[in-house]
């Protein structure tokens, strides 16, 4: 995992509850490339303990299968889609595309 949302102003899960869309793992598989087509990329909120919360990018199909081969399929994640205008403001997307 190289790209994470991080905002100033706001928490991590205050962003997803605005800006996200929550999908499932397997709309994000099934429709990834006319997600990115879109402008729209998927993130997962993964919760490593009670306040420890990482927002990865999967900002290529590769790191979809980094994502699930670190951390397997699970229910304490959570997926969203979000645009890429909107991430732009709270990562580093851009060196990644």
């Amino acid at each position: 995992m190289g790209c994470y949302i991080e905002p100033k102003n706001e928490s991590k899960q205050e962003f997803l509850n605005r800006e996200g869309i929550e999908v499932s793992l397997e709309y994000i598989t099934q429709n990834y490339d006319t997600l990115v087509k879109n402008n729209l990329y998927p993130v997962c909120r993964i919760e490593h303990a009670v306040d420890i919360i990482a927002v990865p990018i999967l900002y290529n199909k590769e790191e979809v299968l980094r994502l699930l081969k670190t951390y397997g399929i699970t229910n304490k994640n959570t997926y969203y889609v979000i645009s890429l205008e909107k991430l732009r403001k709270v990562s580093r997307i851009d060196n990644f595309l």
